[in-house]
């Protein structure tokens, strides 16, 4: 009996962590809500955002993307979540552009107007709803994945050569194709 309920324990553990590490189930949102959000938010985050924090940005500042719903909560290098759904005063993004810590002023050039503040907030206490999805990347990710060595194996064909007699095993194929290309002997 006991060890049933230890494996009773161990299983929910795993499903606990399996489920943490799964896709976020995407958001149902209202029409006010995404209307608050197509009208309010996004031209913020594209007008004053988007140039350091996306993607498609030069350089992606403190790792923080701003152009998914992801990046959005997640945050950059800082390790805290940039927007707490439902929690104002804890997220980072309503710190940074009140301006009220010298460290952390977004935009940097100039402060948000007090309307638009107050949209931001407004937006993160009603759960900071957002209809984008998509998975936040850094350019450099999206890099990484790309090269050669996070590609999926695939059997390559033997090249011909011109002594089939040298080879003594299958790489051997290739090492004396690329001589072969170049002129080179053996």
């Amino acid at each position: 009996m006991r060890g049933g309920f230890i494996g009773f324990l161990v299983g929910i553990a795993a499903a606990s962590a399996m489920a943490a590490d799964s896709e976020p189930v995407p958001l149902e949102l209202t029409k006010a809500q995404r209307d608050f959000f197509e009208a309010k938010i996004r031209p913020v985050l594209v007008e004053h955002c988007h140039r350091c924090h996306s993607a498609g940005a030069k350089k992606v500042e403190a790792d923080f993307l701003l152009d998914t719903r992801e990046g959005v909560r997640k945050g950059g290098k800082s390790g805290r979540d940039a927007v707490i759904p439902g929690d104002p005063a804890g997220s980072l993004l309503l710190e940074a552009i009140r301006q009220t810590n010298p460290d952390l002023q977004m935009p940097p050039k100039s402060k948000l107007p007090e309307s638009v503040i107050a949209d931001v907030e407004a937006w993160i206490a009603m759960g900071a709803p957002d209809p984008r999805d998509g998975v936040s990347k850094l350019p450099r990710e999206l890099a990484a994945e790309s090269h050669w060595a996070f590609q999926p194996l695939t059997k390559a064909e033997i090249p011909a050569i011109s002594d089939p007699n040298w080879p003594s095993d299958r790489i051997d194929h290739f090492l004396l194709a690329k001589l072969d290309e170049a002129g080179l002997k053996p």
